[in-house]
């Protein structure tokens, strides 16, 4: 396994390293660990999917997630064999993190967690990801002065901050497990069980894990499931020309009729428009 340092990633004594990468996944993971107190990175996926690889977890990031990865983690990431994405990368010096944990220490304490605690990471509403996309795209083509990385770095938290507040009516962080068992359910293997599964994966009990969604997310563990199986449909309509039905099947609906009514539901297309819209849109690279 590589171990990467700063030195490595930049030598012209640039504040940070931004890129934006498009491509087809090829599979397999490249990882690397950062020297400890060395430099940290943003990632964020503007389309496709990513499977991430975060200290031995693998999670499937969707379009509009973003992590923040810090110098003590071990990651890779690789998108699906023959499928597009883009994403976004920044990475720049610890010292940063340390002037932000000086000034905001709560909110910084939020995205760059210590060791011990699980990496921070949020799928963003469809709402904020044009956004987010602007944000990244304006720091990769800003100058690499330290200014420019606190204005990026207070912009990318803020945007964290804004998810977690929206995703919970209590304003309150998510619990460890739940948002752990938000991440698993967006893999395939995950959302095509029952919901009970989510359960599992949150590793209590059924009426618990209900009863704090409810609380904390105002909605089900059915509904979050669903959403998964969704947001999973809505990346193979936008970015390969899998039939429909097929789409449907794969993402655990059993009945096309179902998957039309829920899809609307939750992404006010029908899955033929919303198809036709993102390709109509979007880079080139989605109808490859």
């Amino acid at each position: 396994m590589e171990t990467l340092k700063w030195k490595n990633v930049v030598r012209d004594g640039s504040a940070f390293h931004a890129a934006r990468t498009e491509s087809v996944g090829t599979g397999g993971h490249a990882r690397h660990h950062h020297d400890h107190a060395d430099f940290s990175e943003v990632m964020f996926v503007e389309y496709g999917e990513m499977d991430h690889r975060l200290n031995g977890q693998l999670t499937r990031l969707g379009p509009g997630s973003m992590v923040f990865v810090r110098s003590c983690d071990c990651h890779g990431s690789a998108a699906p064999p023959g499928q597009p994405y883009a994403m976004f990368n920044v990475a720049f010096p610890n010292a940063a993190i340390k002037s932000l944990r000086r000034r905001h220490p709560a909110e910084t304490a939020i995205c760059f967690p210590p060791a011990s605690k699980t990496a921070c990471s949020a799928r963003l509403d469809p709402s904020r990801q044009n956004t987010t996309i602007n944000l990244f795209a304006t720091i990769r083509a800003a100058a690499r002065t330290p200014l420019e990385l606190d204005w990026f770095l207070l912009s990318a938290m803020r945007e964290i901050l804004l998810s977690q507040r929206a995703a919970s009516p209590t304003g309150q962080p998510l619990p460890d497990w739940l948002e752990r068992a938000l991440l698993l359910i967006a893999r395939p293997e995950n959302f095509q069980k029952n919901t009970r599964h989510f359960a599992t994966l949150a590793g209590h009990s059924p009426e618990h894990v209900a009863r704090e969604v409810r609380r904390h997310l105002n909605t089900t563990p059915t509904e979050l499931v669903n959403r998964a199986r969704l947001d999973h449909a809505a990346t193979r309509l936008a970015t390969t020309q899998e039939k429909i039905i097929n789409i449907a099947l794969d993402a655990g609906f059993n009945h096309l009729g179902h998957f039309y009514r829920q899809f609307q539901k939750r992404h006010h297309l029908t899955p033929r428009a919303f198809r036709l819209h993102h390709t109509a849109t979007l880079p080139a690279a989605r109808t490859r």
